[in-house]
């Protein structure tokens, strides 16, 4: 099956266990839930499946929780630049969402001292 649109999410288990805060099961768990409540796919352990709005909705959401960019370790959005039967790899722009979500809190800060300083 070829898939247009596909996300990787891995969350980095060695932390969550010796943060011992979250139940690694349960992230797991509530991801699965989350993806197919939207009509999204599990096609393997770390990679789900979908329409490319749907997880534009989703990351978002993601973004904003309290312990999803805490934990994860790999985020990305995979899509297929021109459908063919038997995609590779190099057939998919890749767009790391972590990187991305962090130079996005890098720029919030930045804009945030930048309007706390006080101007004479």
């Amino acid at each position: 099956m070829v898939y247009e649109n596909k996300m990787e999410i891995v969350i980095d288990k060695e932390k969550v266990i010796r943060e011992d805060i979250y139940d690694y099961d349960e992230m797991i768990e509530y991801l699965d839930n989350l993806f197919a409540e939207e009509g999204c796919v599990k096609i393997s352990d770390s990679m789900y499946a979908g329409r490319w709005e749907i997880f534009g909705v989703l990351t978002n959401f993601l973004a904003n929780s309290g312990w999803f960019p805490d934990c994860v370790k790999i985020w990305r959005l995979y899509e297929l630049k021109n459908v063919t039967d038997n995609p590779s790899d190099d057939d998919y722009y890749v767009e790391d969402f972590l990187e991305e979500y962090y130079k996005d809190m890098r720029n919030r800060k930045a804009g945030a001292d930048i309007c706390n300083k006080e101007y004479i």
